[in-house]
C-alpha cells in the first residue's frame, strides 16, 4: 500500500494543523516540504512549481495530499478528508458538525488576518498593532465564552477544528507572546492540547519547526529559528 503523502511549503503555515493531525492519528506518511522562491502568487523560482502539474491534482495548489488513487487540496477539506478517512476527529451529529462547520470559518477568520499582518510591509507596525489590539480580542473574548463549560471546541470530543484552531493559535502567540494572557480558558485549552501525547512529541522531535511559520516573502515569520 502507498504511503500517505502530505505536500506542503517548508514552513508551519496552513499545513501544520495537518501534520499534527497525522501526526495524532500515528499514520506513516511523507510530509513533502517544497522551498518557497518566489515571486509569488506563482512561485515560479520554488521547487514545487516544477512538479505542480505533474501531481494528478484538480487545482494544483499546496497543501495537497495523496492517499492512493485519491489526490486533494485545500487545507479544510483535507482534514475533512483524514478524519472521514480514519474514522477520527469527525463530528459525530447533524449539531456537531453544524459547529465543526461554523468554527472552521471562525478560525479562517483571524488566521487570514495573522497572516495579512504577517506580509504588510508598508504598515506593519501599524497593523500588527491593529490586529492585536481590536480583532484577535474581539474573536478571543467569544471563543473565551464558546469554550468556558468544554473541553474541545464542540464539547468532550475532539475534532479536526481543535487542530486547525491551536495550530493558528500557536503561531500567533510566537508573534505576541503574551497577547493571550487574560484569556484563561482558551489558555487551559492550549495546554491540553499540546499535552496530547503525540502532539508533545512531534513537537519535541526534529520534525517540528517552531520556524519559519511564513514564506520568505514575509516581513515577519519567514526567517528560521536561529
Amino acid at each position: 500500500m502507498s504511503k500517505f503523502i502530505l505536500g506542503y511549503w517548508d514552513v508551519r503555515g496552513f499545513g501544520e494543523a495537518i501534520r499534527y493531525m497525522l501526526e495524532y492519528l500515528e499514520v506513516d506518511y511523507e510530509d513533502r516540504r517544497y522551498v518557497a522562491q518566489g515571486p509569488p502568487p506563482k512561485w515560479e523560482g520554488s521547487t514545487f512549481h516544477p512538479v505542480r502539474d505533474s501531481l494528478g491534482l484538480d487545482f494544483p495548489n499546496v497543501p495537497y495530499v495523496i492517499d492512493g488513487e485519491v489526490r486533494m487540496t485545500q487545507m479544510s477539506a483535507i482534514m475533512k478528508y483524514i478524519s472521514r478517512r480514519f474514522n477520527a476527529l469527525a463530528p459525530r451529529s447533524e449539531e456537531q458538525t453544524r459547529k465543526c462547520d461554523m468554527l472552521d470559518e471562525v478560525i479562517r477568520d483571524f488566521s487570514i488576518g495573522f497572516y495579512l499582518v504577517c506580509y504588510e510591509y508598508e504598515d506593519f507596525d501599524v497593523k500588527k498593532d491593529k490586529y492585536f489590539k481590536e480583532t484577535l480580542p474581539a474573536i478571543a473574548t467569544q471563543l473565551e465564552r464558546f469554550l468556558a463549560d468544554s473541553t474541545w471546541l464542540i464539547g468532550d470530543e475532539l475534532t479536526y477544528v481543535d487542530f486547525k484552531a491551536c495550530s493558528f493559535l500557536d503561531q500567533i502567540l510566537v508573534m505576541e507572546p503574551d497577547c493571550l494572557n487574560q484569556y484563561k480558558t482558551i489558555k487551559a485549552y492550549l495546554k491540553r492540547f499540546f499535552a496530547l501525547k503525540a502532539i508533545a512529541a512531534y513537537r519535541n522531535s526534529n520534525k517540528f519547526k517552531k520556524l519559519p511559520i511564513a514564506s520568505p516573502f514575509a516581513k515577519w515569520g519567514g526567517q528560521k529559528e536561529a
